[in-house]
């Protein structure tokens, strides 16, 4: 597990910043107190909050070195799973269950069985998103196979064949051109004019 990011693997434009932070946070740390001016004055350098420049201070206090300026991702990797097994296992089951079942019920129908569910086998139960996002990772064609039936399922996902209806032609409308709108306009205005004298 890793302290931050691996500096190996950063771009060079976020180097740089991590770079010019060090070299106003620097000074900070090593000034005995740190004045509400020189806060003000970091921050607007840095175009950060109060706050965030505090967190740096911080980072740079523990870790002083410039990877620990660096920028990270907050929470997650994209597709970890935080689920435990024997979660995973009662969220599949209970779709299997329950939500492929011809009365199509809702998620929340089966989310409040994984709740009864993880309660009797001692299990955090999961949130509704995470059950959701499962149902989303689910084979859908399969699903909506058991859900509304085969041939519902065959005609949302088998492939379409070139086919095409006999007698259909694209249709053309004819534009009015800028020239012909203005001829129209001057022609009309003549004929004002015309009927006036």
């Amino acid at each position: 597990m890793t302290d931050g990011p691996d500096k190996l693997a950063v771009s060079d434009p976020a180097w740089q910043k991590a770079v010019a932070r060090e070299a106003i946070i620097r000074p900070l740390i090593l000034a005995t107190r740190i004045s509400r001016g020189d806060v003000a004055s970091a921050c607007r350098q840095l175009g950060l909050k109060r706050t965030r420049l505090y967190e740096l201070v911080a980072k740079f206090r523990r870790k002083p070195v410039t990877s620990s300026l660096l920028d990270e991702k907050r929470g997650p990797e994209k597709g970890r799973r935080l689920l435990s097994a024997d979660q995973e296992d009662v969220v599949r089951l209970a779709i299997e269950a329950i939500f492929c079942a011809r009365e199509r019920p809702t998620i929340s129908a089966v989310h409040d069985q994984i709740l009864r569910d993880c309660h009797q086998q001692n299990l955090r139960p999961p949130s509704w998103k995470a059950v959701k996002a499962r149902v989303d990772q689910s084979d859908q064609r399969r699903l909506m196979k058991l859900r509304e039936g085969a041939k519902a399922a065959r005609q949302q996902f088998a492939p379409v064949v070139g086919h095409t209806r006999p007698n259909t032609r694209s249709r053309s409308f004819r534009s009015i051109t800028p020239l012909s709108i203005s001829s129209s306009l001057t022609r009309s205005a003549g004929n004002r004019f015309s009927d006036r004298g």
